[in-house]
């Protein structure tokens, strides 16, 4: 039997979580919530903690946004972590982790999990939230990070605040487009240790930035016609000759070895299966592959991403129609080149698209009804 005792029930690895619902908002690391008065601080600090937890009465959070009372959430929130740092000041030795209770509110819009929306307070957290300072990137500023992580945002971080910042100057299609292919690569990003499911996370952010409702009925060629069109926009709006670098600079090797592998040839495959029409499939490959050679010594990025895009459709249709063993050994170098290049890529083209929302991106083939 449990005896009662007047021992304060503090958590083991002196770990306390400030924030993160709106109902009771000091727990441990485990989830269970904490009493204050079982907390060894100050009596002045326990009442502001108390004060600020109290506030949550006024935020009606179980109502949609467009029905609840006016709310200061960003000052609530700034509270919090002016409270948070002051326990850590009390605790010294004590991991305070702090829930943003603005970024939560928020995180559909920013494409944030849960704990993204959580961070480490030290005595080098800056006294406001990062995306109420002077700037997001100053050295020792936590954004989006998870709770032992103080970096820089990451690429695809970068994208998400892009999109906030440029979502109202995006036509509908376009944001739609963009929203969801940074949230793809969002997910390629979060991927550990499964390259083929990287991939294909990246495949579908590809696919979310360009096909549109002419593919429905569009032949094999014309489909292609369609994603050269694509890329080729692309190369003309790339002003900053961001792709170019990519090319010639970075991506070569890996593009080289997707564009001289004849496993990615869809020619090679038709023959395979007994299409007559492609037994020159070995000479239209070579022919292929001088071409794609021919096209480097130009620097002619057009027709080095056309060739590089069909061996990727290739690879793409070899893992999602089942073509392929989950991480098997035969396929491993073409897969984790295709990583490389889909993951330098995809960034680049969702940023020129958000910069370029005059341009036509066509309508996604798959819009958002009702």
């Amino acid at each position: 039997m449990n005896q009662i005792t007047d021992e304060p029930d503090l958590p083991d690895d002196k770990c306390l979580v400030l924030g993160g619902d709106l109902t009771e908002s000091v727990w441990t690391s485990d989830g269970q919530p904490i009493l204050l008065e079982d907390l060894p601080i100050t009596n002045q600090l326990r009442t502001r903690l108390d004060e600020w937890i109290r506030l949550t009465d006024n935020f009606e959070y179980y109502l949609p946004k467009k029905d609840r009372a006016p709310f200061d959430l960003k000052g609530f929130t700034a509270t919090g972590l002016t409270i948070a740092k002051n326990l850590k000041s009390e605790l010294p030795d004590w991991t305070i982790l702090y829930c943003d209770e603005w970024l939560w509110q928020n995180r559909d819009d920013l494409f944030l999990s849960d704990d993204d929306c959580r961070y480490e307070v030290t005595e080098n957290t800056p006294a406001t939230p990062p995306y109420q300072g002077p700037s997001r990137h100053e050295g020792n500023t936590h954004f989006i990070n998870s709770p032992v992580r103080q970096a820089e945002p990451s690429q695809t971080d970068r994208l998400r605040l892009d999109y906030q910042n440029l979502r109202g100057t995006l036509p509908s299609t376009l944001a739609l487009r963009t929203y969801r292919a940074i949230s793809w690569v969002g997910r390629a990003d979060s991927i550990q240790n499964d390259t083929d499911g990287k991939v294909i996370s990246l495949w579908i952010a590809m696919s979310a930035l360009y096909t549109d409702d002419r593919e429905s009925s569009a032949s094999h060629e014309d489909q292609k016609a369609i994603r050269d069109s694509f890329l080729q926009k692309l190369i003309e709006h790339d002003t900053d000759q961001i792709l170019q670098t990519h090319l010639w600079d970075k991506l070569l090797p890996a593009i080289r070895g997707l564009s001289e592998d004849h496993y990615l040839f869809a020619s090679y495959w038709h023959h395979k299966h007994g299409h007559d029409s492609h037994e020159g499939w070995e000479k239209h490959f070579h022919l292929s592959v001088s071409h794609y050679e021919a096209a480097i010594r130009a620097e002619n990025a057009t027709d080095v991403l056309s060739i590089l895009f069909d061996r990727l459709h290739v690879l793409r249709s070899q893992l999602l129609y089942g073509g392929a063993t989950w991480q098997s050994s035969l396929n491993r170098q073409p897969v984790e080149h295709a990583a490389t290049v889909l993951g330098t890529f995809l960034p680049t083209f969702i940023t020129i698209m958000m910069y370029n929302p005059h341009e036509d991106w066509h309508r996604p083939f798959y819009p958002v009804f009702g």
